[in-house]
């Protein structure tokens, strides 16, 4: 007799000769990788919260236990640091070639935040897109100036939203630099043009160091103009640098942020172009750019335009977002100024390829010119402003 196979199997498992084989399970569906209980997730949210909580607490506590620094005590530790800059810039300096040396290279923070230009950095951008428009109008046209007030001289131009990637400058200020700077012998060395006294405590802190800077590396050959005396009568000038009151007794310099008051008497009085100023920065081989009440200031680029090469405190102070600081902008801190200075005995050097290099940077991005054959270096443009 002839058994099946499937047969003789069960005959045998069913005497006991052989076991059954287990019966196979289909596999279970495992959850998604991503896909969790939602006791999981209220667990691991309150995990984290509780996290949280406890890093500002030890926070708050250091922050308790922290003593608070007073004014004197700031300026002291500020006087440390720039101590600590000047002797690094000091051992920097033993292996330069030159007083004019490339200066290091700078480093900044991508994400670092954007400073929104003030009322003046808005008007004087009005004036350069006027400029490039009606580039065929003769300068001093009175018919032109009247519709550049009305276009750019009023409120809601001067407090509208408006965020450049770059500070433009208009023509006007760029023709009338450049025409002082080609004739510069550079008879300066450095100059500080600027506000030392206000009611912004802020732009105070921020420049109360200048005082110490002039006192120790001013020369006879420097010009230092405080824009912000009241009496001429009681004011103690600094050294025979300070030209702050003119021979006429009255306060001298441009001062673009102290007449804020007669923008309603004056229309753009803060953005209009001034021979005096740029006279002054064509003559200088450096100047100081101090910060004032934003960390960073127009007369950085106003400087370049003239051919003088800034000083900052802070090379944070070159811009006010990433792409201004990452122009390529060649500039010094002052520690590394005086360090040059120590290093290289004598009067500080024009350094002109600085010069041009800054130059070339700015007409590629900071004016709205097309064609570099149409800049014509005058005061044409400049004192057509004075409407």
């Amino acid at each position: 007799m002839v058994v099946a196979p499937r047969a003789l199997a069960l005959l045998l498992c069913a005497s006991g000769v052989v076991s059954a084989p287990p019966r196979q399970q289909a596999p279970r569906a495992r959850p998604a990788a991503n896909a969790r209980s939602p006791q999981r997730n209220a667990h691991r949210l309150h995990k984290a919260k509780a996290q949280n909580q406890a890093a500002r607490a030890r926070q708050q506590a250091r922050t308790q236990n922290k003593k608070p620094v007073g004014p004197a005590q700031q300026e002291i530790n500020k006087a440390r640091i720039r101590a600590d800059d000047i002797a690094a810039a000091t051992v920097a300096a033993r292996n330069l070639s030159g007083f004019c040396a490339d200066p290091p290279r700078r480093v900044f923070k991508q994400n670092a935040k954007t400073i929104q230009p003030g009322p003046r950095s808005v008007e004087v951008d009005c004036f350069a897109r006027f400029h490039e428009a009606d580039l065929t109008v003769q300068p001093g046209d009175a018919a032109a100036g009247a519709r550049m007030q009305k276009q750019c001289c009023n409120d809601k131009k001067r407090h509208g939203a408006f965020s450049p990637a770059y500070i433009v400058f208009p023509r006007s200020h760029l023709e009338a630099a450049m025409f002082y700077a080609n004739g510069s012998v550079r008879d300066v060395d450095v100059n500080f043009m600027g506000r030392l006294h206000t009611k912004q405590e802020t732009a105070n802190r921020a420049r109360k160091w200048i005082f110490d800077f002039v006192r120790s590396s001013f020369t006879n050959r420097s010009i230092f103009i405080d824009t912000t005396v009241q009496d001429p009568r009681t004011y103690k000038r600094l050294g025979p640098y300070d030209i702050s009151i003119g021979a006429d007794g009255k306060p001298a310099g441009f001062k673009p942020m102290g007449v804020m008051a007669e923008q309603t008497k004056t229309p753009c009085v803060m953005a209009k172009c001034s021979t005096d100023y740029f006279l002054r920065l064509a003559r200088s081989r450096f100047t100081l750019s101090p910060a004032g009440d934003k960390p960073w200031s127009q007369r950085f680029f106003e400087a370049i335009m003239a051919g003088s090469i800034p000083l900052l405190d802070n090379k944070e102070h070159s811009g006010r977002n990433y792409k201004e600081k990452m122009l390529g902008y060649k500039y010094l801190l002052v520690s590394e100024y005086v360090a040059r200075r120590r290093r290289f005995p004598g009067a500080a050097p024009y350094c002109q390829a600085w010069a041009e290099h800054n130059l070339d940077i700015f007409l590629r991005h900071q004016t709205y010119i097309m064609r570099r054959q149409t800049i014509h270096p005058n005061l044409e443009r400049c004192i057509a402003e004075a409407f």
